[in-house]
């Protein structure tokens, strides 16, 4: 997936009521505290004037076998099975690479979705260790952050090996809130929103949220963005789930995911849903490019350039890839892409600030440099200084922003471009060479789903390469024109080559008929 490939890029804090305003986090800030309950939900969805309605779509299957559509949000490395609870498709064992497949006998720990014996703790380009009857990396996960049963509270994330708010949040009495809509918490810690203005509106307590004006929508007194809030998508209380983004007010998988049994997937690399969904690689095969292979990942070069290593079963570029930058099983956080083999932020004016990405010229909280507060005297963040106003800034819960340019903040506070958009005079658009498929900027060039056209989809195994569809060299078109790409290891009528038939009672595994 991207971030995360198997992102599940992507749903941090459980407890924030939406992401779309980008605010400044609270880095380390009370990151020791793991018992502190999830406070920031503000009660049932309220019924205003200024409440618009769009047709409600979960874009979630109706009815996943494994995945759980419930209104529980999981942190963004983590998906929701059965029964409502969130789990580490990639680090526990009871649901090792899928809800509810449980690692036992010889394989009882899971490590990167694969059961194994033991973890490969200090092999070369691994990053890992033992925790129970998981293989983490301390510095991302919430269970095991920094050291093995540390864990985060329900809306922390671990960041560096450090519990604190993710990106976003804020830290008020232990519990990470987002202050430009917490009518807890409005604009700061403690200010409750009450009687006629009991709204909560970018930062400051409100009568309403004005939709017509600010495009911001009421919910449980809230003032939030339908068409990108991840907690409430197109309309109030639609959580978005398993790894899936808010856009243009619908739930869907991200470009270059496909949704499996309710999860978002990258299926050139998922050895479970390798090529296309519940298409799973046999013991000793991996996902390559969406085919399941036997001869190990190619490349030989580590993963440094063009070259594949194999993490989990899955052949992924370590210099690229956010879910094992630089070694396997290292993850970047939210924010974060992985960059020469480097968890980097994502945005070229952010500053990594203990494991969060400020805007270090608009952030109150690290205002010119990681740490610096603003104070109540001065509480705006004004092009790197702490000052009185934005002027002639646009003031977005004292972050002064230029919404003409702002992702975040596009055109007015808290509507944020979704789908990999950039905000262009205060627009969103796709850059070139992509172009918008639903919502998602696309590369008709190279994206299978959308060969040289939006929708015009490669078959199951091909690629798409200068907008044509093409069949691997391990994967064959048998017969020519059909565009029908033969997986040779599993094919029972082009075993090992085209032609090659296996015989009554005997199946094609591995490129032979046994």
């Amino acid at each position: 997936m991207t971030n995360s490939i198997l992102r599940v890029s992507i749903l941090v804090a459980a407890c924030c009521i939406g992401a779309s305003l980008a605010l400044p986090a609270c880095g380390g800030d009370d990151g020791g505290d793991t018992t502190i309950p999830d406070e920031s939900g503000t009660g049932s969805e309220t019924s205003s004037p200024d409440v618009f309605q769009p047709p409600v779509d979960s874009g979630l299957d109706s009815n996943p076998p494994d995945a759980d559509a419930g209104p529980v949000a999981c942190r963004d490395t983590e998906v929701k099975c059965a029964g409502g609870l969130c789990f580490n498709l990639r680090t526990d064992a009871k649901n090792c690479g899928a809800c509810g497949n449980a690692c036992s006998g010889t394989t009882p720990l899971c490590s990167l979705g694969q059961c194994v014996d033991a973890c490969p703790v200090g092999d070369a380009g691994v990053a890992l260790k033992t925790c129970g009857t998981s293989c983490v990396d301390e510095q991302s996960d919430a269970n095991n952050c920094g050291a093995c049963g540390n864990k985060c509270g329900a809306s922390q994330a671990c960041l560096q090996g450090v519990c604190g708010c993710p990106s976003g949040t804020t830290a008020c009495n232990g519990v990470c809130v987002n202050l430009a809509e917490d009518p807890k918490n409005c604009g700061a810690c403690g200010t409750l929103c009450v009687s006629t203005m009991a709204v909560c509106a970018v930062g400051k307590c409100a009568a309403g949220c004005n939709t017509a004006t600010t495009g911001l929508t009421n919910c449980s007194n809230s003032c939030v963005d339908l068409k990108s809030d991840d907690q409430n998508c197109g309309a109030c209380g639609t959580a978005c789930q398993n790894g899936e983004q808010c856009t243009n007010g619908k739930c869907g998988c991200a470009a270059g995911e496909l949704s499996c049994n309710g999860i978002c997937v990258d299926v050139t690399v998922d050895r479970l849903n390798c090529g296309a969904c519940n298409n799973k690689c046999a013991n000793g095969e991996v996902c390559s490019s969406g085919t399941c292979t036997a001869g190990g990942c190619s490349g030989g070069d580590g993963g440094t350039s063009n070259g594949k290593v194999d993490c989990g079963g899955q052949c992924v570029r370590l210099i690229d890839d956010p879910n094992n930058c630089g070694a396997c099983g290292k993850v970047c956080g939210a924010g974060f892409v992985c960059a020469n083999a480097k968890c980097e932020c994502a945005s070229p004016t952010a500053t990594n600030c203990g494991g969060v990405c400020s805007e270090m010229a608009s952030d109150p909280l690290h205002c010119g440099a990681c740490a610096t507060k603003c104070t109540p005297a001065a509480p705006t963040c004004n092009n790197g200084a702490c000052a009185a106003t934005c002027d002639p800034l646009t003031n977005c819960a004292n972050n002064c922003i230029d919404t003409q340019t702002s992702t975040t903040n596009c055109s007015g506070c808290g509507l944020a471009c979704t789908g990999g958009k950039t905000c262009t005079a205060g627009a969103c658009t796709c850059a070139l060479p992509e172009v918008d498929c639903n919502g998602l900027c696309t590369d008709i060039t190279s994206d299978p789903k959308n060969c040289s056209a939006c929708g015009k989809a490669c078959q199951a195994g091909a690629t798409c390469t200068a907008s044509l569809c093409t069949c691997l060299p391990n994967r064959p078109e048998c017969v020519v024109g059909s565009g029908i790409c033969n997986d040779l290891n599993k094919d029972e009528n082009n075993c090992g080559a085209c032609g090659v038939v296996c015989p009554a009672g005997k199946s094609c595994k591995g490129g032979s008929c046994k």
